[in-house]
This record gives structure tokens, sequence and C-alpha cells, in this order.
């Protein structure tokens, strides 16, 4: 059964099995580390009796053209059949190093990964315990900044988040009044599904997509927040500018010196006052846009007229589709340490 509307037609496959009843649902990527999630309901009943825990599953969006690669692919890890449909969640493929069915990694003095960079890390662990159909490294690079696992030392640890707390570490300082963070990403090629490490783009790169009323953008609304000012730290406070706006605080660790101490403090003030603006935008284009890419808003409000980063999106599809984009809700925040 197709989908009633010719110009939007997605497509999803359980176990590599086209499935042909009419389906609807969202494709949530939250960004920050976070694993992206399809959430799909299939008016039908015919895969009631099928075991569908664990089974691979590929989306194609086909929203205007047929898509080249599928904009999703995981592994259900829920489903609840009716008497006339069956309702399904899936996570990509990052679930296959996290969570309860998630391989663990033991490192001890004897058996560990001193010396390797994050990078070198996750292209050993999953070449070593994954075929590259299933989990792919063609597309990893590493930070900049390099980060390395020399001392970690655990059992039975979540890999994923081991990789996670430790892409933290990994601060581009280039600029530094402008510093860049790393993230994880999964890019879905053709035939298989490769785990990435992306460095935030500048706010003065090219923008990938502009966005006006007049072009892809159906509304918006925005919520602005004030940036931490003040900085208290053992018995100390560091204060930036003379706090137009009144005294918001926030603290850091102590570092081995005071003036240490002040400069960490410095630096993550300097980066929560860009990122003041959440805004949360309904587009009509740019469905397949990636997290971290650049778009430009132009609005009559010049206090945000100007390039955002992109930091989560939620597709809707099923009779119609549409997808909102939230821009610059993550701030990024400097770990505690120099």
């Amino acid at each position: 059964m197709t989908q009633d509307n010719t110009y939007h037609q997605p497509k999803l496959f359980i176990n590599g099995r086209e499935i042909l009843a009419k389906i609807s649902g969202t494709l949530t990527f939250s960004g920050a580390n976070s694993l992206n999630k399809l959430a799909v309901r299939i008016n039908n009943d015919e895969l009631q009796n099928d075991s569908l825990y664990n089974k691979p599953v590929e989306f194609y969006l086909n929203n205007g053209s047929e898509d080249s690669a599928p904009m999703f692919r995981g592994y259900i890890n829920n489903f609840n059949p009716s008497d006339k449909a069956i309702s399904l969640s899936a996570t990509d493929v990052r679930s296959r190093i996290t969570g309860n069915t998630g391989l663990k990694v033991t490192l001890t003095d004897d058996n560990n990964y001193d010396g390797y960079t994050l990078g070198q890390f996750l292209f050993s662990y999953i070449s070593e315990y994954f075929d590259s159909d299933d989990l792919s490294t063609d597309f990893l690079t590493d930070t900049n900044p390099k980060v390395f696992m020399t001392g970690e030392r655990g059992d039975n640890l979540d890999v994923y988040q081991l990789v996670t707390t430790k892409i933290d570490e990994a601060i581009n300082t280039d600029d530094y009044l402008n510093p860049l963070k790393h993230y994880v990403d999964i890019h879905e090629g053709t035939a298989q599904s490769s785990m990435v490490i992306r460095q935030e783009k500048s706010l003065t790169s090219d923008p990938q997509m502009y966005l006006s009323f007049e072009d892809g953008m159906s509304s918006y609304t925005y919520k602005r927040r004030l940036p931490p000012n003040t900085i208290l730290y053992k018995n100390r406070k560091f204060s930036y500018t003379n706090t137009p706006t009144g005294q918001i605080n926030t603290q850091v660790t102590e570092q081995d010196s005071p003036a240490e101490t002040r400069e960490l403090a410095l630096r993550n003030i300097l980066v929560e006052q860009q990122y003041t603006d959440e805004i949360t935008v309904q587009v009509t284009k740019g469905m397949d846009i990636g997290l971290g890419s650049l778009v430009f808003l132009d609005v009559d409000r010049e206090d945000i007229k100007g390039p955002h980063r992109v930091q989560s999106k939620v597709i809707t599809f099923g009779d119609s589709c549409t997808c909102k984009l939230q821009l610059n809700k993550h701030a990024p925040v400097l770990r505690d340490y120099i």
C-alpha cells in the first residue's frame, strides 16, 4: 500500500523486507551525542507474529524525490502490536556499543588502549568486533586537538559512554574567543552506516542553507536566556564586564593555581556569551540537513538574523511531512580543565 501523497513516499525496511503498509511517525535527531530515534506506526497487523526485537531497520524519507541512501539505519528496541496496527521504535547503529544490548569493554593494566587517540580507539574496537556492513569506520577521523585513552580503566564499560565522555575533552581553541567542540555523528551511506567525529563549524563559515519566510521557513519562535557573567570558586569571585543584567552565577572546579582557575572561568563565560538564543524553526526544505550545519536566518529581527548551528531536528512523516529545527539549544560548555 502506497502513501496517499505522491510527493511524499516514505519507505520502511525491516530485516531487508519492505513494509508495504501505510506508515507514519517521527524521526528524531536529538544531537549532543544522543542516539537518533525512529518511531513508526504501521497500519497493518501483518507483522504481529514476527519477532521484531533487535531487527535491522532502514528508513527512506523520499520527500520530493527518491533518496539514494536511507535517512536512518538502526535496530528495533521496542514494539507494541494492536488489533489493527503495530508501533515500533528503533535507535541508530550506535546502539551496538551502548545500553543493555551494546558490547562492553574492560580496560586493565594489561589490556588497554593506552597511547591510542579517541579516533584510533574507535577504529580499532569497531574493526575488531563488527563487520563493516554493520558498523563502518570508512568516515572515521580524529579530534583536533587529539585526546588520548591513556589511563582509562574499568570493568564492563559502556563503550559509547566512554567515547562521549572523552570527546568532551577535545576543544579546539585556535580561535580563543570562539572555541569549537566535537561530537559523534552517523554518516548514512548507500550501503552502510559509519560512525564519525565532527568538529563544530565556526559561525564565520559559509552557511549550508538560507531560510526566510519567502524560502523554506514557515514559522519560528525563540527565547533568550541570560548567560552567566560571574564565576564562583573557593571563596573567590570573577565577574565578566560590569554585569549590567545583574549577577548570574556559575561555577568551575578549582585548578592548580588561582590564575589558571580565573583563565578557565573567563573561557567558560566567553563561550556562553555566544549562545544566548534558543530558536525553533519550522521548515519546508532542508529535511536532510545535518546536525552541526549552519543555517542563515533571514528575518526582520536583527538580534537573531544571521548564522546559527543546527543542534537537533525532528521530522514528522505520514500523509504529509514536517520538519522542526532547533538552533543553538545546546550551548557548548568547557570541561573543568584548561
